[in-house]
């Protein structure tokens, strides 16, 4: 068994996740934030590798325990790498939104609502998407920090589910061979 600990492994690939997180979202707003559906379809595959780093993580920590790991020990680090990724979501989105393009929003939100004439969308139906877009133009640290913590539920379910399928017992026979 490696001396690593959870904490190292998830810092790891923490800083890994963030860094890919990172260009993930330079990516999506300056290529696909033209419209709703394009910016959609890019955030969930964006979600899809952060999934995928917690399934390398917690094969990694696993094979660090001997090819044995029960959940608490991959969510350990799976749960560093949520904290690290997301801390580097949520910074680099505020600074994106606040210094580097603060008026990507109100171009989103203009260019959303010519999608929306275009698809020729009902007004009802124009008028509720018009109601959250105004809601997302508030850039605060609060807003910000709402997200983050709405992030870290959402992905720590998410982290629990990879922990529960990715777990591995010890044999039994493999404890009757432990001189305690």
């Amino acid at each position: 068994m490696n001396g690593t600990s959870n904490f190292a492994t998830g810092v790891k690939f923490g800083i890994a996740a963030g860094i890919t997180y990172i260009l993930l979202l330079v990516l999506r707003y300056m290529f696909f934030g033209v419209n709703p559906l394009s910016l959609g379809v890019v955030a969930f595959l964006s979600y899809l590798v952060l999934v995928v780093f917690f399934v390398v993580a917690a094969n990694y920590r696993k094979k660090e325990l001997g090819g044995y790991a029960d959940i608490k020990q991959l969510f350990q680090t799976i749960f560093i790498v949520i904290l690290i990724a997301e801390v580097c979501y949520s910074l680099f989105n505020y600074i994106y939104l606040t210094v580097i393009d603060p008026t990507y929003i109100e171009r989103f939100i203009q260019n959303t609502e010519e999608w929306m004439e275009k698809m020729k969308l009902p007004e009802a139906q124009m008028e509720e998407m018009r109601t959250k877009l105004s809601g997302q133009k508030q850039t605060s640290f609060s807003t910000v920090m709402l997200g983050f913590c709405q992030a870290i539920i959402i992905d720590s379910i998410v982290g629990l589910i990879v922990a529960f399928v990715m777990k591995k017992q010890r044999p039994a026979s493999d404890f009757d061979n432990i001189k305690i």
